[in-house]
């Protein structure tokens, strides 16, 4: 059962419709311009990878699975799914639920501690 008092990261990765790059990258800034407003969105994104196959990756951190939920199950939601419809592949959209969010307290505490790391093991 996922606990609904979670962090959620919503992220969409897409290869560019051919053609239509700009245009697409362009209408996922709009949609993360109004996503970025509502209540318990915390962050986010669009990001495009230039290369070969060109893609997106979008990007949403909500502070509850609620909020999430809420934002599917509304209209302005179907333009994502709009978007995602112009891909030449399948997109990849997910969810992940997070339970424990650490920080650098946390890098200072394994790379203090005198722990030896493991070693591969030769044959």
């Amino acid at each position: 059962m996922l606990l609904s008092e979670s962090m959620v990261i919503a992220t969409l990765s897409m290869r560019l419709p051919p053609r239509q790059e700009a245009d697409t990258i362009r209408t996922l800034c709009a949609f993360w311009n109004s996503t970025r407003a509502l209540p318990g969105c915390l962050g986010g994104g669009v990001y495009e990878e230039v290369g070969l196959d060109r893609a997106a990756l979008y990007l949403e951190i909500w502070n509850q699975a609620h909020d999430l939920e809420a934002h599917i199950r509304s209209a302005g939601y179907e333009l994502l799914i709009a978007v995602m419809e112009t891909a030449p592949g399948p997109p990849a959209l997910s969810f992940q639920f997070v339970a424990e969010t650490r920080g650098l307290e946390w890098v200072e505490k394994l790379r203090l501690t005198d722990a030896t790391p493991p070693t591969s093991a030769s044959h």
